[in-house]
């Protein structure tokens, strides 16, 4: 934080996260399926994804108008690997504190309690 301006920071695997719950949210109010059975819909309907705009609008609002920094995580996939290993993390969460770490963010906003294992980080739960 900077003059009391909190800068925000994502990698493109959130975007990526963030594009399919979206999604997925709008296919389960729209049609009424389980979560398996929007997975099951999307995959065997390719052509179908585009009938469900709120995921392109809402993701492209968040890439554009959010100020979001979008890092690039090629310089940290090694460092990932071994986060995974070192603190029990899946790899796209070893991922996010690899990028925390290499890009010196001290705060990560999330309610995903696996990265408190992660000592140089410090979680912050909205």
């Amino acid at each position: 934080m900077q003059n009391g301006v909190v800068k925000g920071h994502v990698n493109s695997t959130v975007i990526d996260e963030f594009f399919h719950k979206v999604l997925l949210m709008q296919v389960y109010t729209e049609k009424g399926f389980q979560p398996a059975e929007a997975i099951a819909f999307l995959k065997q309907n390719p052509e179908r994804i585009a009938d469900f705009p709120l995921p392109f609008d809402v993701t492209r609002e968040v890439l554009h108008d959010y100020g979001f920094t979008v890092l690039d995580t090629a310089p940290v996939l090694d460092e990932a690997i071994s986060f995974a290993r070192q603190y029990g993390l899946l790899f796209s969460d070893a991922l996010h504190a690899a990028s925390c770490t290499h890009y010196s963010l001290d705060h990560l906003i999330t309610n995903d309690r696996d990265f408190s294992r992660v000592g140089r980080i410090s979680v912050i739960a909205p």
